[in-house]
């Protein structure tokens, strides 16, 4: 999870600022 985060972590800054709900389930629901 950390791994894929540290590097999404750059590019999804701007993208979690619009999408939190979105980024959150599907990163941590998809990845874990």
């Amino acid at each position: 999870m950390k791994g894929s985060n540290a590097e999404m972590s750059k590019r999804a800054r701007k993208k979690r600022a619009r999408r939190k709900k979105k980024a959150n389930h599907g990163g941590k629901a998809g990845q874990g």
